[in-house]
């Protein structure tokens, strides 16, 4: 029997693509309250092509949650954007130093500004693909349209 370990990298890259499932982007800070490593989607939601290393307050305006942090509590809230848009926000201290050595802190952010989110098209055809066990002429043919249609609309949703 072979037992796969998960590196500190491929275990945060399994982080993102849960959160990210969920509309949600995700942060490791240490204890200064820099990135230490940022889910991919953080770069666009922030606007930046290299958060790590940067202090979190450069995109955010939230010194209750950053000293509600600090001080060991979960935290839940709004958070304002440097922008001036507001995020929901979420986060609490790691209690296990292997996952990320140089991490305390993790916090995700939500997704709200549809950057992320599965549009209703694409969960239309979804729900007609799961109906029709993933067979795409049938998936067409239950939402009225050709297969084509279908495999054109699913290259452009990401599907």
């Amino acid at each position: 029997m072979t037992v796969s370990v998960m590196t500190g990298n491929e275990a945060f890259t399994a982080v993102c693509a849960a959160f990210e499932s969920l509309g949600k982007v995700v942060v490791l800070l240490d204890e200064e309250m820099r990135i230490v490593q940022a889910s991919p989607a953080l770069r666009g939601l922030l606007s930046t092509p290299d958060p790590e290393g940067r202090y979190v307050s450069e995109f955010i305006d939230a010194p209750e949650f950053l000293d509600c942090l600090r001080s060991g509590r979960r935290c839940d809230g709004s958070v304002s954007r440097i922008d001036g848009r507001f995020l929901t926000a979420c986060g609490g201290v790691l209690i296990d130093g292997s996952f990320a050595p140089a991490a305390r802190y993790l916090v995700s952010f939500e997704l709200d500004d549809g950057a992320a989110t599965v549009s209703e098209e694409a969960q239309l055809v979804i729900r007609a693909l799961e109906a029709n066990r993933w067979r795409r002429s049938a998936a067409a043919k239950s939402l009225g349209i050709s297969r084509a249609t279908l495999w054109r609309r699913m290259r452009e949703l990401g599907i």
